[in-house]
Parts: structure tokens; sequence; C-alpha cells
């Protein structure tokens, strides 16, 4: 096998150098996702491959995280008894925290990958302009989604935008507005030069519709309250998406809510096999927890539809255990094939609703929340006419709408300030001011001493 220098990776990726590495430390294999450019770059068609690479890496790879992110708060129950995953459970990480480090480095080597397309691709002369835009404005849609799940679990972060390592070995972090501009900045370009329609028949490659829905999303999260419902109302009254009737159908390949969906090879998601219990008579790993399970009214057509349950019969008990139920499928089904979710139409009803209520727009705001609301089977929302109301009843939707899915509670609680007094008041490990962060890898740090370890680890 080709051998390249350790100086060719990024520095925030020392846990991939010390998989790959073996007794000589000057040269290493290429780790199999790692792009070359003298080879990715040579045609149109290895360039694609190699993006394609970079959205594979979140479907097999990112996403795993979402049923710890789960565990962290309120979502999920851990019922095994590994160490690294306790500590989710916990929510009180170690600094050698396997899951926790496999999370940052992979998020890294994805941007890693994007800013080697970013400083190649505009160099060949065989690829089209248009193509090369396209490309590239993939590329950063992919790079701004990485770091706005870094800057919200660990704040202090490095902002890396080259693949040079005498650049990227004494980096500092940077001030997390700086990244968050630096995430708006690449998702307005996404959204400039991306086109409305999909490439291809699948909804697996990001359109200028998802660059609108991440960017609603940022907005949101700073308060930019009109930006937010700006890019959220764009995409409603596009009338590409549109809810589905049947909750069932909701996760299933090219739904009609999908914005973007990533790819899976056998029609159902990388770890379905950890959340769908193999038989009925199985205690499923994950179960959700019984706080999150009664806050569905029993006549909420997503607690039908998206939870499942197995009655465990031990002796003279009887226990149920709840789990997620959103992707159905455990094993190959061509039929009715999965593809993991991304993003998706209700996240932008609830965003803008969200956004309505800040600028005390209530009548639009109310009109969001039913929308989800009449979806799930429920009555209209009524209030009293106070904006609180209404900022604790989408909250409360957006539970209900995302639980299991890529650390929503987990990020909504934090940005509104909610996490000491909710997970707080329900885990005694909790540590007021201290766990809203997860601590950097004690491996990136001593692979770089310029980086600063977060408080309380």
């Amino acid at each position: 096998m080709k051998k390249q220098k350790i100086s060719k990776l990024p520095v925030v990726l020392s846990s991939l150098i010390t998989i790959c590495s073996c007794s000589n430390l000057i040269e290493v294999p290429p780790p199999q996702n790692q792009l070359e450019a003298e080879i990715v770059f040579s045609d149109s068609s290895s360039a694609v491959t190699a993006l394609t690479s970079v959205y594979s890496y979140f479907s097999t790879s990112v996403h795993g995280a979402s049923k710890h992110l789960a565990l962290y708060v309120d979502d999920y129950v851990y019922t095994s008894s590994s160490t690294p995953i306790l500590e989710f459970s916990q929510s009180k990480l170690s600094v050698n925290n396997s899951n926790n480090e496999s999370l940052w480095s992979n998020l890294f080597f994805i941007i890693y990958q994007c800013n080697s397309i970013l400083e190649n691709i505009d160099s060949e002369s065989t690829i089209s302009l248009l193509f090369k835009q396209r490309l590239t404005s993939e590329a950063k849609f992919l790079r701004a989604y990485a770091y706005f799940y870094l800057i919200n679990l660990y704040e202090n972060i490095p902002l890396i935008l080259t693949t040079d390592v005498s650049e990227n070995s004494v980096v500092r972090q940077s001030e997390p507005q700086l990244v968050y501009e630096q995430i708006t900045k690449d998702l307005l370009d996404a959204k400039k030069g991306l086109a409305e329609e999909y490439d291809g028949n699948d909804k697996v490659r990001a359109n200028r519709w998802a660059a609108a829905a991440l960017l609603s999303r940022v907005y949101l999260f700073q308060e930019q309250w009109q930006l937010a419902e700006q890019q959220a109302s764009e995409i409603i009254n596009s009338k590409i998406y549109s809810l589905t009737s049947s909750l069932d159908e909701v996760f299933l390949a090219n739904s009609k809510e999908a914005i973007l969906q990533f790819w899976t090879q056998n029609g159902y998601i990388s770890d379905a096999a950890q959340i769908i219990p193999s038989s009925s008579s199985n205690i499923p790993t994950y179960t959700l927890n019984p706080a999150l399970y009664e806050a569905f009214d029993i006549s909420d057509k997503r607690r039908a539809s998206w939870i499942n349950t197995n009655t465990i019969i031990s002796g003279d008990e009887t226990a149920s255990y709840h789990y997620l139920f959103k992707y159905k499928n455990r094993t190959n089904n061509t039929t009715k094939t999965e593809y993991l979710m991304a993003l998706r139409l209700s996240e932008q009803y609830l965003t803008r609703a969200e956004a309505r209520a800040h600028q005390n727009n209530l009548i639009g705001a109310l009109d969001d929340i039913n929308t989800i609301r009449t979806r799930a089977g429920l009555s209209i929302f009524q209030s009293s006419g106070a904006i609180a109301e209404y900022l604790e009843e989408i909250i409360h939707e957006r539970r209900l709408e995302f639980f299991g899915e890529w650390g929503h509670r987990f990020m909504d609680l934090k940005r509104i300030g909610k996490l000491d007094e909710i997970i707080g008041s329900t885990k005694s490990t909790w540590r007021n001011g201290l766990s809203d962060v997860f601590p950097i890898p004690q491996n990136e740090i001593i692979y770089n001493r310029n980086l600063r370890q977060n408080n309380g680890y």
C-alpha cells in the first residue's frame, strides 16, 4: 500500500493516527476514507466519489452518537454496562471517553475532507465551472454541518479551514462567535451555489433548501429571529415539501417531508440493531425515559407510530420497555427502504413558530404550532396569550417531534438555558454550569499543547 507522511494528516485527528499507526511512527497507511488530491480531483466522477464519502461519514460514523446524546439528557435510559456509554447516561464524561473522542475526531475528519475538496477543486481544468460550484457548495454545507455540532457540544474549538499541518499543529481555540460566523458564511455560500433540484432521484445530496434549513437552525440558535423566520418561510412557501399524513412514512427514503437524508446501503440505518431489539422478549439496550413516554398524550399519533414496546415477564413481575421506532427496519428492506433523516420540514414549522413568538407574532406562531399538533392528531393549542406559554409549548413539541434525533433535546435545552434546571433536577451526577459542555478529548490536548481543556474536566 502506498505510504504517506503523517504531516499530511490533520492534527485534530490524532486518534485516527493512533488507530492507523504501527511501530514505525514516521509513515502510516492512508486511512480508507483519506482524500488524495492527485487521485480525487483527476475527473468529475472521482470528485463525486470523494464528496459522497463525506456524506457517508455522517450516516455511518457521526450519527451513532445520537443515541449517546439522547442518553446524556432525558430521552433514553441505558440498560447495559459499557463504561463509556454509562458515562453518557450519567452526564459525566471523562476526558478519555472513547465515544466522545470518536465523535470529536469524526466531525473534524469531515471538516478536513471538506477543506481538502475546497483547496483542490479550483485548480482542476478538467472539471466544469458549474460542477466545481456545486461540489464547492456541498463541501461548505457539510463543513458547516460538522462545525454546528462541534460548537454546540464543545463550545471551545479550533476553527480549521486548511489542511496545512504546520498551521493545524499549533492552532488555538476560536471564539464561539467566530465559528458561528464561519458556519453562517459557509451556509450562505452553499445556498447561493446550490440548485433547488436534487442531484439524482434521491434527496441524499444537499440542495438549496437543505442549506436554508440548516441556516434557519443556525439563526434560531443565535436568536436572530427575523432571519430564522425568513429561511424557514422560504422552505415552507416553496411547496416542494409537505408533512406526510402517515407518520409511518416520515422516515422512508425520499419521504415528502425530507429535505435532506443520508443514503443507506441496505435500507436501514447503521445502528438499527442497537436501537431495535432482535425480538419482543429482549430488553432494549436504549429504552425511552419513562418521563418522555408519559409526556405524550394518549391520542398522540407519534406515540403510536414512533414508539414500540416490549413487555417482559420475569417471575411474578411484568415490565414494559418502550423504545424508538421511527425507523422500523433492522435488516435489509427494499420494499420500504429507509434513509437516515438529517433535515425535515417539521423542524421548519417549529423554528418559524419560535421565531414568530419572539417577534410577538403570536397568531403566526399559533398557526405553525397547530400545524404540527394537527398532524399528530392532537387538539389545537390554547393559550392565554403570554409569549412564555407559546415558547414552552414549542419546546414541548420539539421534544416529542425530535426525540432520539441528532441531539436535538440536549441542544434545545442548552440554548434556552434549561439544562441545569431540567436535567440537573433528575440526575444526581449532573454538574450545574459544567455538564452543558463536553470535554475536549485528552489525546487532542496532548497532541496540541495550545488547546485548553473545558472547565470542570
